[in-house]
């Protein structure tokens, strides 16, 4: 990621335990099988950012490269989404 959005970039997963929700880092990355999906979304796989040069407003877009150990570098474009965009609106065709 560019430092004019953010200093780092983790992916991460969520889990309850406990009846604790617990994010944690990926630090060797996700495993995706040929033909499977790996689905980003709240409460589950996420791209977490940190180190922020702003605060985020709705609608800002900007490129993430994401790295496949054989598909190489992919670019992606962010759509920056409000937390209240995220749970009301339908996410089925992502």
């Amino acid at each position: 990621i560019s430092p004019d959005y953010a200093m780092g970039v983790e992916l991460h997963t969520t889990s309850m335990s406990q009846g604790m929700m617990r994010m944690r880092p990926l630090a060797d990355g996700a495993i995706i099988g040929a033909g499977e999906r790996l689905v980003f979304q709240p409460g589950g796989h996420h791209v977490m950012l940190f180190g922020l040069s702003q605060p985020f407003e709705d609608g800002l877009t900007f490129p993430l490269i994401l790295v496949f150990e054989q598909a190489g570098e992919i670019e992606v474009q962010v759509i920056v989404r409000s937390s209240q965009d995220m749970h009301t609106s339908d996410h089925s065709a992502h």
